[in-house]
């Protein structure tokens, strides 16, 4: 971030003075009632501008957007009351950024995630792209998630600050007492669960308002939001560095054109891939009692024995590989896109975290347990899974992650989403799960036959 020249200086071909980037150069007299104003400040000017470019650009992202409206007052009301030491201390000088930083978090109770420097040099340049970027939107949820009650040793503020907008957007409260405020985030529907379909909850023994996440699982919670912000923000930068070679070079030159390009790209790809994976992983994991089986120790072992098997009782010769992959019964780019539709719901505070918790039980209670557990693994031999996906492409029923994303759209309200969760299990899920039982066997037998005399 460039430093900024100093407030005062006068410009010597028109006389004006400079008043910070919030309002650039003005004659005495305005400068002098700015002054007097107390909007000379470097730092307050800073974080102004933070707060208007995340309330003003943001405004029609569906999970950033209300809440934003109250983080951008926040910003700015909260710190016209913070002593003169902390507003010096956070000085946005280029050496100082971290400190900075942690300064406007501490003052805001925003995580230190949204104030990140390189963050607020985004949004402050940026504009909307950089307000709707990932890493900005996890923050928001992290606030509404993990800061019910945030308490700051600050002087009494003044009224409340409730967030522009109705319906069902989290209530915000400014309480005060004792010298400390209290940003009470609480959406207006109190209950744990929310939802209300009994065909949904009666079959698991629960009712709307049933409290299910306990400590364990909110610890997980929130970094299992931590795992979705990083795989997030990391599938955006690969995208953008594939962007830039794009830029510069065109399209992906073959090794024998030009290999260092060639290889640049493939990085970039690779970890375009790994990116995606990952945050389709974090997405579908939503059991903090259950242990990550895929690609695990124990999963390692059971195919190395399974190869050992197969060259046993199939008469395989160790000169001929392999590959054992672990299919998905329930695919995580489904699972992911789905659960994901749900947290949007939760940040927008019109759900609970008891209720991704509730889709993720009826789920398993159906036979389909989603995410990278044990029962939700399948092995298959290489080619019988690449077939076994081209099988399930060519019918219609695997779709990409951005085509189930599209269809988790289609859910207007929670409960919307669980009628359509349900018809997908009952439609889709299952049947294929089965079929992803029996395709290894089948493709075996299918092989004995043809090498049979």
């Amino acid at each position: 971030m460039p430093i900024e020249k100093p407030i005062g200086l006068v410009n010597k071909k028109t006389g004006k003075l400079w008043a910070g980037e919030n309002y650039g150069e003005q004659s005495q007299e305005s400068y002098d009632k700015l002054f007097a104003a107390g909007k000379l400040n470097p730092v307050q000017q800073q974080i102004d501008r933070v707060g208007n470019y995340l309330t003003t650009s943001a405004q029609a992202d569906p999970i950033v957007g209300p809440v934003l409206n109250f983080l951008g007052a926040g910003v700015r009301t909260i710190t016209n009351v913070l002593p003169e030491p902390i507003k010096q201390g956070a000085g946005f000088v280029l050496e100082k950024n971290q400190e900075a930083a942690e300064n406007i978090a501490a003052a805001t109770g925003l995580p230190v995630s949204l104030t990140d420097p390189m963050t607020i040099a985004d949004v402050v340049t940026g504009g909307a792209v950089a307000a709707t970027r990932p890493a900005v939107k996890t923050a928001v949820r992290e606030t509404l998630e993990g800061a019910t009650t945030i308490g700051r040793n600050l002087p009494p503020p003044g009224p409340q600050l409730v967030p522009v907008g109705a319906g069902a957007t989290p209530s915000v409260q400014l309480n005060v007492s004792k010298g400390k405020a209290n940003l009470n985030l609480a959406p207006q529907v109190m209950e744990a669960v929310t939802l209300k379909n009994p065909k949904i909850l009666k079959p698991l023994g629960l009712e709307t308002g049933d409290e299910i996440v306990d400590a364990a699982q909110a610890k997980f919670n929130t970094k299992r939001l931590q795992k979705i912000e990083q795989a997030a923000s990391k599938e955006l930068a690969a995208k953008e560095a594939i962007q830039n070679l794009k830029d510069t070079y065109g399209k992906k030159p073959s090794k024998a054109e030009n290999e260092l390009v060639y290889r640049m790209f493939s990085r970039a790809e690779g970890a375009l891939g790994r990116a995606k994976e990952n945050l389709s992983r974090a997405q579908s994991n939503v059991f903090a009692d259950k242990d990550v089986y895929f690609r695990s120790t124990p999963s390692k072992k059971a195919k190395a024995v399974e190869i050992i098997n197969r060259r046993t009782y199939r008469k395989i010769p160790n000169n001929v590989s392999i590959q054992i992959d672990e299919h998905h019964g329930f695919p995580k780019g489904m699972s992911a896109a789905l659960f994901d539709r749900m947290d949007q719901f939760i940040a927008k505070g019109i759900a609970e975290p008891d209720d991704l918790l509730v889709m993720a039980r009826h789920a398993e209670r159906k036979g389909a347990l989603a995410g990278d557990y044990k029962s939700n693994m399948i092995n298959l031999v290489k080619k019988p899974h690449d077939e076994l996906h081209n099988y399930l492409k060519n019918s219609g029923d695997e779709l990409s992650k951005k085509q189930w994303i599209d269809v988790a759209r289609k859910a207007k309200t929670p409960d919307d989403l669980l009628i359509i969760f349900d018809d997908l299990l009952d439609r889709n899920v299952i049947p294929n799960l089965e079929t992803a039982k029996i395709w290894q066997p089948l493709s075996d037998l299918i092989e004995d036959i043809q090498k049979a005399p």
